[in-house]
């Protein structure tokens, strides 16, 4: 059965720099391994001295299993520009990381592909934003 594509996300966590990520590496690691999530690349950066966004090594993060970060690999895809650096050091302190990961959402695979088996296609795909999913609700109720 041929895969459909699935969409292609991201996400910035804000952490404590001695946050232990060993439990997070280890979900990354069991939904890659169970093929519904494909990770694409992560990202650690830091505020450098000079008040910007720097990437750092993926060592950078705490773990107390040495087998957490396994083979999980940063491929410094550059999908952040500098307008997004700029952003993100604006939100970091200096005793936190931002860890970001660029994924593929495997989840709906399976049932994809057997709609396209069936002849269908994938006419849209993407996220809400909770904000605005919340207004839209909201605006449901008062009507």
């Amino acid at each position: 059965m041929q895969q459909s594509p699935a969409p292609i996300d991201f996400a910035v966590f804000i952490i404590r720099r001695d946050s232990d990520v060993s439990a997070a590496a280890r979900q990354l690691r069991s939904q890659i391994d169970s093929g519904t999530l494909t990770l694409l690349d992560i990202e650690v950066l830091a505020l450098g001295e000079d008040g910007r966004a720097t990437r750092e090594p993926l060592e950078a993060l705490t773990h107390s299993d040495p087998g957490a970060l396994g083979d999980l690999q940063s491929s410094e895809s550059d999908l952040l520009d500098e307008e997004d650096l700029a952003d993100l050091a604006d939100e970091l302190g200096p005793d936190e990381l931002a860890v970001v990961l660029v994924y593929e959402d495997r989840s709906l695979a399976t049932a994809a592909a057997h709609l396209a088996a069936e002849g269908g296609r994938l006419l849209w795909a993407g996220g809400v934003h909770t904000d605005e999913l919340e207004h839209a609700l909201e605006q449901t109720k008062e009507a």
